[in-house]
């Protein structure tokens, strides 16, 4: 949290998204392709037209025609000079908003193609620029679908952009899931599908040193290719061209979306802006008229996920439904901003109240493990129940009475609790309470009465520690890793050392040492 807090001092920062299947075919002079990158559309839009963003991602699918020259024999002398004319097309349109972006990077893959940009002010804080493409057609082995994938650090916030194309057909939602999770597992990765290792590259990332979901922010969009589950109740009845007409308002059909309903794997955890636009497939080019040879269905999507401490809110999700002179699917916009969680002041406070408070209490715990106290309880020096002389580094400057240590414990227990709104299990760890004269450190310990154990059962952890003081003499001793207790020790000292002491009770034969199953936590 800290990372991102020192990161982002001028939050949000805000990501337009694009996503266009525009089938093979340069885009239209008759349709504004300005108002993608610059502009929000006028159908579906919950926040109007959208201002300039600060990083600009578009992403195509089907940018060239997905025949077997392109699939198989197309060179990338020939795919390079297709991306970059449309980059070239993009970069022209941001220069007219007015405003000065520098790109982030671009990738491509057959028709699929990812380019990112970002305001010029802020492309000196980018780092880490990484690229990657995943192929998911024909065994892996073609291009056709898949996923091209950029990801970057905007100082300590990362980003990443996954564009995808899934499998068609009404019936192949299993094989689109497959997709999902091949371009989620294998992008960045040294080793792809069928345990194989993945071709190496200068232009692609391959060291297995990013993971698509392990990122601040995760966009995940395209044309997933998603068909209604329509029942046969319902279009069972029809025939012909009317087979994949539906009745009713369009974004009634959305109950038959297979993401609204839980078909689609892979995904957990991502989010979508509320779609009130309609069906973005399948339309006749140049008119607003569904083609009756296909279902009509939600296929281009903007998905999103976020870390715990950044917040994304969607301003912005709609399909530029005018749009309609390129292709038979219309392209969707999302606006996201991305937020620092938020933080009150109070809660700020309580976590630096709580650092401090933790750093005193590992010194405390420390000192207690290796150091003796030489003042009796109650001498005019050893009285005050607070920690003296703490930074001396030497232990006979050091003066402390255990029931500080305690109520130094609880104090730290209710930071926490207040700090991350949990309440903490109020128990102390149990301690080993001698019974015998011991001398350690040269310091008398005398047996202090005997202890009942609480819930009956011998060996069980106390629920709080039991001080006993006899004539201002405490013996008490601290959990340690060789299994024998040393504690912040108060009493006089003893001319003939002695053997340490069992922790069980000669009085009681009752066990006290902890139980090693007990789950003390605090």
């Amino acid at each position: 949290e800290d990372v991102v807090e020192s990161s982002f001092p001028n939050l949000p920062v805000s990501v337009r998204v694009v996503t266009w299947n525009v089938g093979g075919r340069p885009i239209s002079a008759e349709d504004d392709f300005s108002a993608l990158l610059t502009g929000g559309g006028s159908s579906g839009s919950s926040a109007g037209p959208s201002a300039a963003a600060d990083i600009c991602v578009v992403g195509l699918q089907e940018l060239v025609e997905l025949n077997g020259h392109n699939i198989f024999w197309g060179s990338v002398e020939e795919e390079l000079s297709t991306q970059a004319a449309f980059e070239s097309h993009v970069a022209e349109e941001l220069g007219r908003s007015g405003l000065r972006y520098a790109k982030v990077g671009s990738i491509g893959m057959v028709g699929l193609f990812l380019t990112v940009y970002i305001k010029e002010d802020l492309f000196p804080k980018v780092s880490g620029v990484a690229l990657d493409r995943v192929k998911t057609g024909l065994f892996h082995l073609t291009g056709n679908k898949g996923a091209v994938c950029l990801r970057f650090d905007l100082e300590g916030v990362s980003f990443c952009f996954l564009n995808l194309h899934l499998a068609a057909g009404q019936e192949n939602q299993a094989a689109r899931n497959q997709d999902i999770d091949d371009a989620l597992r294998y992008c960045f990765q040294e080793v792809g599908a069928y345990g194989t290792m993945r071709n190496q590259s200068e232009k692609f990332h391959r060291e297995s040193a990013h993971s698509v979901v392990l990122h601040h922010i995760v966009v995940v969009f395209g044309d997933f290719n998603f068909r209604l589950d329509v029942p046969e109740e319902v279009a069972g009845h029809k025939s012909g061209a009317d087979a994949c007409l539906l009745e009713g308002d369009p974004l009634s059909w959305l109950q038959y979306d297979p993401w609204r309903n839980g078909l689609v794997e892979g995904l957990d955890g991502f989010l979508e802006g509320k779609i009130s636009f309609p069906p973005t497939y399948k339309y006749r080019i140049g008119t607003d008229e569904l083609d009756t040879k296909r279902l009509p269905a939600w296929c281009d999507r903007v998905l999103y996920k976020a870390m715990p401490n950044v917040v994304p809110h969607i301003c912005e999700y709609t399909s530029l439904m005018e749009l309609k002179h390129t292709s038979d699917h219309r392209p969707v916009v999302a606006m996201i901003e991305v937020h620092n969680k938020p933080k009150s002041e109070e809660v700020k406070q309580t976590l630096k109240e709580s650092r401090s408070w933790m750093s005193w209490a590992t010194f405390s715990w420390s000192a207690a493990s290796g150091l003796s106290w030489g003042k009796e309880l109650g001498s005019e020096e050893g009285s005050d129940d607070s920690p003296q002389d703490l930074g001396s580094g030497s232990s006979s400057g050091m003066r402390c009475c255990p029931s500080c240590c305690f109520s130094m414990l609880g104090r730290v227990k209710q930071i926490i609790s207040a700090a991350c709104g949990k309440l903490i299990r109020q128990e102390r760890p149990s301690w080993n309470v001698s019974t015998q004269s011991t001398v350690r450190h040269g310091v008398t310990l005398l047996p202090p009465s005997p202890l009942k154990p609480r819930g009956g059962g011998g060996g069980q952890a106390l629920q709080e520690a039991e001080l006993v003081s006899l004539d201002k003499r405490l013996a008490l001793e601290l959990p340690s890793d060789d299994g024998m207790g040393t504690c912040a020790l108060v009493g006089a000292p003893s001319e003939e050392p002695t053997a340490s002491g069992p922790t069980e009770s000669r009085q009681t034969g009752q066990s006290w040492a902890k139980d090693e199953d007990e789950d003390v936590r605090g």
